[in-house]
């Protein structure tokens, strides 16, 4: 995958499992801005196909965060092309 949370960066196969696929890079990893509304993006989808998103700060859901879309975008597509 591509990372997008500075400039276009394709992380090594560790960075993906340390930081990337877990979420919570924050403090970790040195891309990750520490301005971001949100630690981790969880989604899930059902039978019909749809998908949802729950971003999370500091383990709880935020209800009300800006993300960035083209990580939303990204993410979605990753996630539909494995499940």
């Amino acid at each position: 995958g591509s990372c997008w949370a500075q400039q276009e960066y394709t992380p090594t196969e560790r960075e993906l499992i340390d930081w990337c696929n877990w979420g919570y890079a924050r403090g970790a990893c040195p891309r990750f801005p520490e301005s971001a509304p949100a630690d981790a993006l969880r989604f899930s989808i059902n039978a019909d196909g749809v998908v949802a998103m729950v971003a999370e700060l500091e383990f709880a859901p935020v209800p009300h965060a800006t993300l960035d879309q083209r990580c939303i975008d990204a993410q979605h597509r990753a996630f539909q092309q494995n499940h």
